[in-house]
């Protein structure tokens, strides 16, 4: 989704940062959402997650990135860079 790489890229510039990973590596798909989420519950799906998994066995962090594919096609269609309007923002 270049919208993303855009958007870490004036992010960086803004804060005078330069991350060594892009924000696309960390994107996943409904199914492996699916994986994430326990298998019980009923849960209602938001349009966007940052999904934050701690290990404290090994001192690590599980990170992913999930993006509505439906958000995602309305952002293509909509470009809040381009122009800010109720199509991009109150979807």
């Amino acid at each position: 989704m270049d919208l993303i790489k855009t958007i870490q890229a004036q992010i960086e510039s803004i804060y005078g940062i330069k991350l060594g990973t892009s924000a696309n590596d960390y994107l996943i798909e409904h199914k492996e959402l699916m994986e994430f989420l326990p298998q019980h519950r009923n849960t209602s799906l938001p349009k966007e997650l940052f999904l934050v998994n701690p290990n404290p066995q090994d001192d690590t962090l599980e990170v992913a990135l999930f993006f509505d594919p439906e958000l995602k096609k309305n952002l293509t269609i909509n470009n809040p860079l381009e122009l800010l309007n109720a199509d991009n923002i109150a979807y």
